[in-house]
């Protein structure tokens, strides 16, 4: 029935959620394909499917689709600024790094991890 795939649906991104949270990216990441396939427009999917692929060394110019997506969704702008910012910057891109820091930090101006990543720009 509905409620079953539905119920079924949402184990699968609390399951995404704890691989994330224990490292395990490249398991997330599957799931996250799944369950994305099944709810397109969740927000919270996308952007933990961009940080399963910005920290794995995935496509980089995917995690930033899916960062964008998160945002357009409306997952917290911060993180997606903060996420953003991170990954310009280990791309070496200074000029977007550093724009979308000061907007993370516009956001959210105590963030130690924001503050610390604008200063490596």
């Amino acid at each position: 029935t509905f409620s079953q795939q539905s119920s079924h649906w949402w184990q699968e991104l609390d399951s995404a959620r704890e691989h994330v949270n224990a490292g395990r990216l490249s398991e997330a990441q599957s799931l996250l394909r799944a369950f994305l396939a099944w709810a397109p427009d969740h927000a919270e999917a996308h952007y933990l499917l961009g940080v399963t692929l910005h920290c794995t060394g995935g496509s980089s110019h995917q995690a930033l689709r899916e960062y964008e997506t998160a945002l357009q969704y409306g997952f917290d702008e911060f993180w997606v600024r903060y996420q953003m910012g991170s990954l310009h910057l280990q791309r070496g891109d200074t000029v977007k790094a550093e724009e979308q820091l000061r907007r993370a930090l516009e956001l959210n101006p105590d963030h130690p991890g924001a503050t610390a990543l604008l200063k490596n720009v």
